[in-house]
């Protein structure tokens, strides 16, 4: 993720779809204010987002394969039952409010 995908006016962080498997696809995921905050204090977005050289610049170095062993570790720890411990119900999920 760079800090060009991040715009905070709409409230959303626009991703490249991988499920078209075309270049140029995007979707736009809602996120919480919130989340702008944080990411601005830990990877200060905003300037990097006014500066010429830095919007294209990775926010970090995980790549997709490390962080999904990460979100796997962290489902573990929580004792999230192994049958929804996968990406298809982390994704599915994400549309569900809770109640």
């Amino acid at each position: 993720m760079t800090p060009e995908r991040i715009d905070q006016d709409t409230g959303a962080i626009v991703f490249d779809t991988l499920k078209r498997r075309k270049r140029g696809i995007v979707r736009a995921i809602p996120m919480p204010e919130t989340l702008f905050y944080l990411l601005d204090e830990v990877h200060n977005f905003r300037r990097a987002q006014r500066n010429p050289n830095e919007p294209r610049k990775n926010l970090w170095v995980w790549s997709r394969a490390k962080a999904w062993r990460r979100v796997k570790q962290i489902m573990r720890n929580a004792q999230i039952p192994i049958q929804l411990s996968n990406q298809r119900s982390l994704r599915q999920a994400f549309g569900l409010k809770p109640p």
